[in-house]
């Protein structure tokens, strides 16, 4: 019994999908604000306090993290993962109407949705 686990294990590995650098999605954003010839202390006090003031009152941010230099701010926000994934259906949903509008002017009919989904193969 155990030659034949250790077949089917042999068999197996070859077909294993394998990847050195997975992709890992991170539920956050990071908003770069620059501020030519401003100090460290400038930017933070006119740029990265005002935003992070604005942004306490957003539901759905988990964390702010922020770096003030000069001339730049970085500010890193942690999401909840359904706001995370509300921005990326957004974001997909920019795409749809950006590739709708170019399919217009190039004088392409827009594709229309069936009543009914097609039934999943599986």
């Amino acid at each position: 019994m155990s030659i034949i686990a250790l077949a089917f294990g042999a068999i197996s590995i070859p077909q294993l999908k394998q990847q050195l650098l997975p992709t890992i999605e991170l539920p956050m954003v990071s908003v770069l604000a620059p501020y030519q010839g401003a100090s460290p202390d400038v930017v933070e006090k006119q740029v990265v306090e005002p935003i992070e003031d604005t942004l306490e009152a957003v539901d759905g941010i988990t964390g702010v993290t922020s770096t003030a230099s000069e001339g730049n701010a970085v500010i890193t926000l942690l999401l909840v993962p359904t706001l995370y994934a509300m921005i990326e259906i957004r974001k997909e949903r920019r795409a749809e109407k950006k590739a709708a509008k170019r399919a217009k002017k190039a004088g392409v009919p827009p594709r229309q949705a069936s009543e009914e989904p097609e039934p999943a193969q599986v």
